[in-house]
């Protein structure tokens, strides 16, 4: 079994329609077996004991995989140091890029690039990750 932290920009994007596709991604890595973690869908995340950015770095520290989803042209700082750190520290980084989006500072750290016409293909290709 992999622990995998799901890393995603949610500052200016639609909250609700984050939190139904995270639960589509948290079904297809279950589905391998794994076991999934984002703040979005997780309710134990402490408010005002440490900065998010700490918790975040915590919990990227604790497991194997760290599954980036770009949805959007727009930089995330938290999404960039999540992976940073991860990749820093010698997890496998898989980076999934929406088809049509241009980002040129998280693909190149992946080990894994999936490219996504949408979440259903992102999750099919979830289950197919080695």
């Amino acid at each position: 079994m992999e622990r995998w932290f799901i890393a995603q920009a949610v500052t200016g994007e639609d909250i609700n329609l984050l939190k139904q596709e995270t639960q589509m991604i948290y079904s297809a890595i279950k589905s391998r077996g794994d076991e999934p973690y984002s703040s979005i869908l997780e309710k134990n995340v402490v408010k005002n004991e440490k900065p998010k950015i700490i918790q975040a770095l915590e919990h990227v520290k604790e497991r194997d995989n760290i599954l980036s989803i770009i949805r959007s042209n727009t930089k995330s700082i938290g999404l960039s140091i999540e992976v940073g750190y991860g990749k820093g520290i010698g997890k496998k980084i898989i980076v999934a890029l929406k088809e049509g989006i241009e980002n040129n500072y998280v693909p190149p750290l992946a080990n894994n690039l999936i490219v996504y016409k949408n979440i259903e293909e992102l999750c099919e290709e979830i289950k197919k990750i080695k």
